[in-house]
This record gives structure tokens, C-alpha cells and sequence, in this order.
């Protein structure tokens, strides 16, 4: 097994990288959407589970 750290060039070439990075862009372009997302994922973290 590998114990190196990652190559960043390597990683900024990865597709889940580029993924990520479009999905960031989006996010900045649409400011609201922030608020949307980060509202669905305290409900999601503070709801109980039965």
C-alpha cells in the first residue's frame, strides 16, 4: 500500500474532482441555493431516528 501523499496535480485531473469543482461553481453563482442546501442538511442531521 501506497503511504504518500497525493499528487495535487493528480488529483485536480480526477473526474469526482471535476465533478466537485462544477458543482462549487454552480453553488457560487446561485448564493441562495447555499442557504437551500445547508437548511436540508440540518433537518437531515437533527432529525430523529425512530
Amino acid at each position: 500500500m501506497d503511504n504518500q501523499a497525493p499528487d495535487g496535480k493528480n488529483i485536480s485531473q480526477s473526474s469526482i474532482f471535476k465533478t466537485l469543482l462544477a458543482k462549487a461553481e454552480r453553488y457560487l453563482k446561485h448564493p441562495a441555493e447555499v442557504t437551500k442546501l445547508l437548511n436540508e442538511a440540518f433537518k437531515k442531521a437533527t432529525a430523529k431516528k425512530v
